[in-house]
C-alpha cells in the first residue's frame, strides 16, 4: 500500500479505469496517507470506503473491515467529526452497529451516504451521479453532504436526504432494481 499512497501522492498512479490519472494530475489539494490518526485530525468531514463483499453467512455483506475502521477511528477519541460511510451495509448497520462503535466520540456524526458507480464508468458515476443517497446523521451533516454534491457534481443530480436506515433499504432497493 505505500507504494500506491506515494503514486497518489507524485501523480504517478495508473489506473485502468477511465478518468482516474487526468483527475488525480488535475487535483490540487489530494493528498494520501496510511496515518489514520493523521486523517482523522486533519479532517472535520472522514468518508469511509472499504470493501463489504457479499458472504454467505448470516449476513449479506461482511463489515468486519469497515467495523474495524470505525473502532480504531473511536479509539482515537475524535470530537465534532462528521464520519460518513460509503459501503453497502444492511439496514440497522448505521443505527445499531456504526453508532454503538463511536458512541464514545464526542459530538460526531454518522451519515450512510453511498455511490451508485459501475467499473469502467466510477469516475462518471461520481461527478455525474443520477441522484445522490444521504442517510444524514444529522441536518447539519447532510447541508454539509448536499454543499459537497451540488459544489462538486459536473450535473444537478437528484438529491434524496432522509434517515440513514432509509438510506439503507433504499441502496439495497437500487440494488435490487438493477440487478433485475
Amino acid at each position: 500500500f505505500p507504494a500506491y499512497v506515494d503514486s497518489i501522492n507524485t501523480k504517478t498512479l495508473r489506473s485502468k479505469e477511465p478518468g482516474v490519472e487526468e483527475a488525480l494530475r488535475a487535483s490540487t489539494r489530494l493528498r494520501a496517507t496510511l496515518k489514520l490518526k493523521e486523517t482523522v485530525e486533519h479532517a472535520d468531514l472522514i468518508f469511509i470506503l472499504v470493501a463489504t463483499p457479499t458472504s454467505a453467512g448470516e449476513e449479506a455483506y461482511d463489515t468486519a473491515t469497515l467495523s474495524k475502521v470505525l473502532s480504531d477511528i473511536a479509539r482515537l477519541q475524535p470530537q465534532n467529526k462528521h464520519i460518513v460511510i460509503c459501503s453497502t451495509v444492511m439496514p440497522g448497520y448505521i443505527t445499531n452497529t456504526g453508532s454503538f462503535l463511536l458512541e464514545g466520540c464526542s459530538g460526531c456524526t454518522l451519515s450512510y451516504n453511498p455511490e451508485f458507480i459501475a467499473q469502467g464508468e466510477i469516475m462518471k458515476g461520481l461527478t455525474e451521479p443520477d441522484v445522490v443517497l444521504i442517510g444524514e446523521g444529522s441536518k447539519d451533516a447532510g447541508d454539509i453532504l448536499q454543499s459537497l454534491y451540488e459544489d462538486a457534481t459536473s450535473n444537478t443530480p437528484q438529491i434524496c436526504r432522509m434517515s440513514p436506515q432509509s438510506a439503507e433499504i433504499m441502496k439495497l432497493s437500487v440494488n435490487c432494481f438493477v440487478t433485475t
